[in-house]
Formats: structure tokens, sequence, C-alpha cells
């Protein structure tokens, strides 16, 4: 079923011989294979010469064509939509309230199709709501949730549910410093090699900024550098904000401008 649904749904490979059943066979190991190493479907970047060769079984060269499929030392060539496109990536490096996240959402929201990456999915729900606030239709993808809003051209996502075989126009990629968190690293690292959009906007702290543009340059994307100042000065109380009988918290000592943390 898994090849009927691929070649009735839009011939991801055409040249596929529809009557030949150890051709059917053989496609399917190799897609077996495909996804086990890469961990999707091959939605495209095997050529059809590639494909010529699963189907009429030539051995040494078929396991060619498997090696490279499981290479794990060259990740930036698992994504050839991205890597068919010559992407301008803008890093927005900053503290927090420095503006950085603003004026790359202010790029999203101009372009004709684009995706937002957050960390989190109550920041997705939050540039969910604010571009449909602003007239921008917007979908919104979590993996607890999937909002479809007619017509949308743009998506908020969490970062693990960004697609990479749809291309945009902008995409925004928030806290991009977390590529080196050790749990979900994998995601903010996937979403960079392998995001086809002709622009992405890198939002966070300058932790990541080198390592990003090494992999920036090892990838041929033009690589921009925007750097941000905090708007106003944080500067933590020399004593807790409390109550006379120091039991709780006194909340009508707040005053405008101030900034409550809480964890």
């Amino acid at each position: 079923s898994m090849y009927e649904d691929l070649v009735g749904a839009g011939a991801l490979f055409p040249k596929i011989r529809d009557n030949e059943q150890a051709s059917i066979h053989r496609f399917c190991r190799f897609l077996s294979l495909w996804t086990r190493t890469r961990g999707s479907l091959p939605s495209s970047g095997i050529s059809s010469e590639q494909l010529e060769i699963i189907l009429n079984n030539q051995p040494e060269d078929v396991y060619n064509i498997q090696e490279t499929a499981s290479n794990m030392q060259a990740p930036h060539t698992w994504y050839p939509l991205a890597r068919s496109m010559k992407r301008k990536v803008v890093m927005h490096v900053g503290p927090t309230n420095s503006g950085k996240t603003h004026a790359a959402l202010q790029r999203l929201a101009a372009a004709e199709s684009g995706v937002y990456c957050g960390p989190l999915r109550l920041l997705a729900h939050e540039i969910y709501e604010r571009m449909n606030g602003h007239g921008v239709a917007c979908s919104l993808v979590t993996g607890e949730s999937i909002i479809e809003t007619p017509g949308a051209q743009h998506k908020a996502c969490t970062i693990e549910m960004v697609s990479t075989i749809t291309p945009v126009k902008v995409a925004v990629i928030d806290e991009f410093q977390l590529l080196g968190e050790e749990n979900r690293g994998w995601a903010w690292t996937r979403a960079l090699l392998g995001l086809p959009a002709e622009e992405i906007h890198l939002c966070g702290d300058p932790s990541a900024q080198e390592i990003v543009t090494t992999l920036c340059t090892e990838m041929g994307d033009d690589v921009e550098v925007v750097h941000y100042a905090r708007l106003s000065p944080l500067e933590p109380l020399s004593r807790a904000l409390t109550s006379s009988t120091m039991r709780d918290a006194h909340y009508d000592n707040i005053e405008p401008g101030d900034c409550v943390i809480a964890f």
C-alpha cells in the first residue's frame, strides 16, 4: 500500500514499472532502508538514474546508493530541497528584551509565505494569535494540536513539527542557541540544515553564532549577523519583595517597568 500511495499520490518516482513485482519489491526494500536511516520518506533527492539502478537490480551500484543514503557524516546532504536553494540566513543576536525577535517577525508577516519555529507550544500559540490578529492568516502546528486557518500561507510550529519538504519565503527559528542542547538540540539542527526557505531568520544569544556561521558557510548559504542591545536595563533588587510578615510576596510594591520572573 505504501507503493500505491506514493505512485498514486503524485508520482514521486515516475519510472517505476507498475506491473513488475520484482521492481516493486526492490523499491520497497530501498524505501525501508532509507526511512530507517533518514527518518522520512525520500520525497526528493533521488535522481531518475539512481532509481533506474535500483529497479534494474545492479547490486554494486545499489550498495553505493544505499551507502550514500545511510552516511551520517554529512547530514546537510539529507535535505536536497534546501541544498537546491541559495538561502539567506540572518542571525538576530542579542539578549532578552532587545527587539531581535520582533524584527524577525516583522519580516515573516510581510512575506508571501512563512513559518515560525519556537521551543514551546505556548510561544507558537502566541505567534499564531499575533499573526492572525494583524490580518496575516496563520495556522498552528504543535505536538498537541493542529489548527488549520483557511487560506493560510503561514504556520507557527513547535520546532520538532516544522516541515522540511514545504518551501516558504521566510522562516524564523527562535532561540537558535538551543541547537547545542543535549536532548532537543537535534530539532534546531534539523531546522537549520533542512528548512527550504529563501530567508531564514535566527533569533538567539551569541553563544551559537560561531558554529552556525560555520554550518551555513559549509552549506553555501549567505550569512548576515545583526547585533541588538537590551532596550532597557535589567537590575535585580537588593532585597526580597515581601510583606512585613515575610510570608508572601507583597505585589502591591511592584512599580511600572518592574519585571517579575517566576520559576
